[in-house]
């Protein structure tokens, strides 16, 4: 998913082959939507943070079973979003989303309303062809935690 180079390695000392390596710089080598994810959960009386990318949403309803997640923000590709460019934005609500193809099928993907109100499909572009409905809520800022609920 990320591509790295040699020259923006953080060289921590002393480094063994089990430790994590540190990066200044990485490029994201996809043309899909990625969700970063701010989580938190308990160890004992402290409360760790952890941020993460995640390559599909629907990694997130595993997530908040072992976290309470905190904040999500979509990170769009220029396709996506309409902008031109790839974009960082916070995501009000994550919806699974249905369209009825023809012969009976049905196709899946996810809507992610922007805080900004702005709707970004992530349907691999079947989004310009079929009508797209919400069908179960995932993800809610407003309620400050993934929770899955079905849509009215």
């Amino acid at each position: 998913m990320f591509l790295t180079e040699c020259r923006h390695q953080i060289h921590l000392i002393p480094t063994s082959e089990t430790e994590p390596c540190f990066w200044r710089q990485v490029t994201i080598a996809s043309a899909s939507c990625r969700l970063l994810i701010e989580a938190v959960h308990q160890e004992g009386d402290s409360e760790i943070k952890n941020r993460t990318v995640l390559a599909a949403p629907s990694e997130l309803e595993g997530m908040a079973q072992q976290y309470q997640i905190s904040h999500v923000s979509l990170l769009s590709p220029s396709h996506a979003n309409c902008t031109g460019h790839w974009a960082l934005d916070a995501v009000a609500e994550l919806w699974r989303c249905a369209a009825p193809l023809p012969g009976g099928q049905t196709c899946q993907g996810w809507i992610h309303v922007l805080a900004d109100g702005h709707e970004v499909f992530d349907c691999a572009g079947l989004n310009e062809m079929f009508e797209f409905r919400r069908t179960t809520l995932i993800y809610s800022a407003q309620a400050k935690a993934a929770y899955f609920a079905s849509a009215h």
